[in-house]
């Protein structure tokens, strides 16, 4: 993988302005309520130490106001821009939820038509919602040997707004939670031609416009929702030494007890067509001890069947059958035994 190179990028405005503010240990008549951290539990301050507190400010003297820019926000704002490539960047709060939201809001009214996927997430439809627009919904392509809706093609786009010529924007969702990518260059032709605004959520793929080359790795998948906050699967065909290449982040082993060995040992198990249902075995007994959700132990067995391509298994039945089966006899086993 390359890195692009980027001038001029060593400043930090904000985070040296903000640095700067504690440095004259002012004393604070302002919100939040702690005080810069005189109102917090000793033990919260044993636990995450004193300085997050301190650098727990609001739009004071010096850090600008993220409403409306025009200090040291607005200058990291342009700096930001300047390494994505882009005319503009805006900072956004409460995470990329309400990126969707406001980007739909300023591209769309009340009455208006949007096309959109049906895999989009529920900020999309969350957006929609208050903006009043009316979704043209299109279907994402079906991928025969996973069994997932991967992305919406650059001729169901066509097709949608030939149908519907009054549409003013369309939306896409790439990569999807699966890891899949669109051919977004291809799509915003077509939405050229038509002169309707194309909005792309790229929530799951953190600094992609900073990677000049991802073609070391097949599939990246990010997956995040409620339960899951960041397994990350680095998919390669036919490599040796797989299972190295399946990480999970610190959070997610707080949360869920998974150890590297154990994540080494079912992602061997399930890299393998003649061994997979022994690591989807396995997958399920760590459900049932609640080390990890079944949501998204079925995600994981998603990823592995589409990338592995086990069609063996999948010409019998689903992965997410054969999920609920070893469920289901596991579950009765143990009713048994009691």
């Amino acid at each position: 993988m390359k890195i692009r190179k980027i001038s001029n990028q060593r400043q930090m405005p904000y985070v040296e302005a903000v640095k700067n503010y504690v440095e004259e240990k002012r004393t604070p008549f302002h919100m939040p309520g702690h005080k810069q951290g005189k109102g917090i539990n000793k033990k919260l301050i044993k636990l995450w130490g004193s300085k997050i507190f301190l650098y727990d400010l609001t739009e004071v003297d010096g850090l600008d106001y993220l409403n409306a820019p025009n200090g040291i926000i607005k200058e990291a704002e342009t700096l930001a821009a300047k390494a994505f490539r882009v005319e503009h960047t805006y900072f956004l709060i409460n995470g990329s939820t309400v990126g969707n939201q406001a980007v739909i809001l300023s591209s769309v009214h009340e009455g208006e038509e949007i096309v959109i996927p049906r895999n989009a997430h529920q900020s999309t439809y969350s957006g929609l919602i208050m903006s009043g627009a009316l979704p043209i919904y299109v279907n994402p392509t079906l991928h025969k040997k996973s069994g997932l809706y991967p992305v919406v093609g650059e001729g169901t786009i066509a097709d949608a707004l030939k149908k519907h010529p009054n549409a003013k924007a369309v939306h896409v969702t790439s990569p999807t939670h699966c890891g899949f990518t669109s051919a977004i260059d291809k799509i915003q032709q077509t939405t050229n031609k038509k002169g309707v605004i194309l909005i792309v959520d790229e929530a799951l793929f953190e600094g992609n416009l900073l990677v000049n080359d991802m073609a070391e790795s097949q599939l990246l998948s990010s997956i995040r929702d409620k339960n899951m906050t960041g397994i990350i699967f680095w998919l390669r065909n036919r490599h040796p030494n797989y299972a190295s290449k399946v990480e999970l982040s610190g959070q997610t082993k707080h949360e869920y007890k998974l150890s590297e060995e154990e994540v080494q040992e079912f992602s061997t198990l399930l890299y393998n067509p003649n061994t997979f249902k022994k690591g989807q075995e396995l997958l399920t007994s760590y459900v049932l001890r609640e080390k990890i959700s079944e949501s998204n132990a079925q995600l994981i067995l998603h990823i592995f069947l589409a990338q592995m391509k086990v069609e063996d298994v999948m010409t019998r039945k689903t992965e997410a059958d054969i999920m609920s089966e070893v469920l289901f006899r596991n579950k009765t086993n143990k009713s048994k035994k009691r």
